[in-house]
C-alpha cells in the first residue's frame, strides 16, 4: 500500500471540512456518514497533520482548529445547525492558517484599568 503524502493528507482534510459544512446533518444515505464518522475522520486527519508538522505557530493554529471542531460537533449533536456551521467554517480558517505561515499574536491588549486597546485600530479613543 502506498503511503498517503503530507499534501494529500491536508487536501483530505481540507475536502472533509466542506463534506461537513455542505452535508452534515444529512448526509447523502450512500455514504453511510454520521455526524459521529464525519467528525471523527476529520480529528484523526487533522491529529495526523499535527504529528507532521514543526512549526510552533502552525501548531497552535491547529489546535484552535481542533477545539472548534469539537465544539461544532458537540453543536450538530445538540440540533444547534447555525453555530455548528460557523464554527466548521471558522475552523477551517485556523486549519488554513496553520499553512499561511501566519503568526498567532494577541491583538487586543487590557490595560489596568480594564481598557481595551486594539493594536491595529488604536481603540479607545
Amino acid at each position: 500500500m502506498k503511503a498517503i503524502t503530507f499534501s494529500e493528507i491536508k487536501k483530505r482534510a481540507s475536502d472533509r471540512f466542506s463534506y461537513i459544512l455542505v452535508f452534515c446533518p444529512k448526509f447523502p444515505p450512500y455514504t453511510r456518514a454520521t455526524t459521529k464518522t464525519a467528525f471523527e475522520k476529520l480529528i484523526a486527519l487533522i491529529d495526523s497533520i499535527m504529528e507532521q508538522v514543526v512549526e510552533q505557530d502552525s501548531k497552535q493554529w491547529l489546535r484552535i482548529c481542533l477545539q472548534e471542531i469539537r465544539q461544532s460537533w458537540k453543536d450538530y449533536d445538540e440540533g444547534n445547525l447555525t453555530e455548528g456551521r460557523k464554527l466548521i467554517q471558522r475552523a477551517k480558517g485556523h486549519f488554513d492558517d496553520a499553512f499561511s505561515r501566519k503568526p498567532i499574536e494577541p491583538r487586543f491588549i487590557v490595560g489596568q484599568s480594564g481598557a481595551v486597546f486594539d493594536e491595529k485600530n488604536g481603540f479607545p479613543k
